[in-house]
């Protein structure tokens, strides 16, 4: 256990167990702001040792998102190419759910995490 999350096991329990399943699964973590979400999401993801999207949203039209959505999902899965900027985060949502049937289809049972940060924007 990390001692940067003091009296987080619950927490990181919680997380550890949406990844590790089998299943394909929507979690969503809020609170208030300054306490340590961000920070432990991308703990919790880094100990699977498994390539992950962590993409921090920011203030900025809907096109420049998509871009750096992009390019957030090109450093994660360096294998999938991916020609032009996300055309939409539907586009996106199938470009996660393609990766993880070319695992599937692999036998390959790493989990296809994807973080979304600051969702409202």
């Amino acid at each position: 256990m990390s001692r940067m999350f003091y009296n987080r096991d619950r927490e990181r329990h919680s997380l550890q167990n949406v990844v590790r399943s089998a299943r394909s699964e929507l979690f969503i973590l809020y609170g208030r702001r300054g306490v340590g979400k961000s920070a432990l999401l991308r703990q919790v993801l880094s100990e699977t040792g498994a390539p992950f999207l962590f993409y921090r949203a920011v203030r900025r039209t809907l096109p420049l998102q998509l871009e750096a959505l992009t390019e957030a999902f090109r450093q994660a899965f360096p294998s999938v190419f991916v020609g032009q900027p996300f055309a939409s985060t539907t586009v996106f949502l199938n470009a996660l759910v393609h990766e993880a049937q070319a695992r599937q289809t692999r036998g390959d049972t790493t989990p296809v995490c994807a973080v979304i940060d600051e969702l409202p924007y």
